[in-house]
């Protein structure tokens, strides 16, 4: 079985010096607790909001979304308040992803983020190595329900509901700009759930009720 893939949520924008040398040696901890077992993804490596800049919102969007649907398991710095944490959060608990919830020991956290209805193991450390040995131990005690879940949600890497969205908008007549302004989605959103797979479309039950109506059709049609 290839390497199980683990996501790294965390502050980047508002992050001065010492805030990100303790995010970058964090990450560092992440990885090595992980080993082999995990490919973990840092958002910092690939649109840091500094050296990378130049990469628009909607592709920063795009990228990290893919990347936390496709994770099987969620890293949560909350070192300090973020709004792209929350909604990687929210995305997180759509998926039913697992979250490991890291911060130092006495660092007050978010009840919104503590309280979200997932499955949340909280990391709370002092000190370098309490932090690896921590991680460590939960790694190990969630490897075989991460392993599970990704056997279990295997069929979802299918495009089946982007396909019957496409189906049916063509069977309206509608091009995607004209679906997208009434259901009010960028036309790059509607894009996106009909070529990508069911679990990086993802669309919510709100998102495929109103499709639904104004194709006319069933939110169980497109599923």
């Amino acid at each position: 079985m290839s390497p199980l893939n683990g996501y790294i949520s965390t502050a980047l924008t508002n992050a001065d010096t010492q805030a990100r040398l303790a995010i970058d040696a964090t990450v560092s901890a992440i990885r090595a607790a992980a080993g082999d077992a995990l490919d973990v993804y840092f958002p910092g490596d690939f649109t840091d909001p500094v050296r990378d800049a130049h990469v628009s919102p909607a592709d920063v969007f795009r990228i990290d979304r893919e990347r936390v649907k496709g994770a099987d398991v969620i890293f949560l710095l909350a070192h300090t308040p973020s709004i792209g944490v929350g909604q990687e959060l929210t995305m997180a608990l759509e998926s039913l992803t697992p979250i490991v919830l890291i911060a130092p020991r006495g660092t007050r956290v978010s009840r919104m983020a503590l309280g979200v209805p997932t499955d949340l193991v909280e990391v709370r450390y002092d000190g370098d190595e309490d932090l690896r040995a921590q991680l460590r131990a939960a790694i190990a005690a969630l490897r075989p329900r991460l392993e599970e879940r990704r056997a279990a949600l295997a069929a979802l890497d299918a495009n089946v509901t982007g396909a019957k969205i496409r189906a049916h908008r063509e069977q309206r007549q509608l091009t995607r700009a004209e679906l997208a302004d009434r259901i009010g989605l960028t036309e790059v959103g509607v894009a996106h759930l009909e070529e990508a797979s069911d679990r990086q479309g993802d669309p919510s039950l709100t998102q495929l009720r109103r499709i639904a109506a104004v194709l006319g059709v069933r939110a169980a049609d497109l599923v």
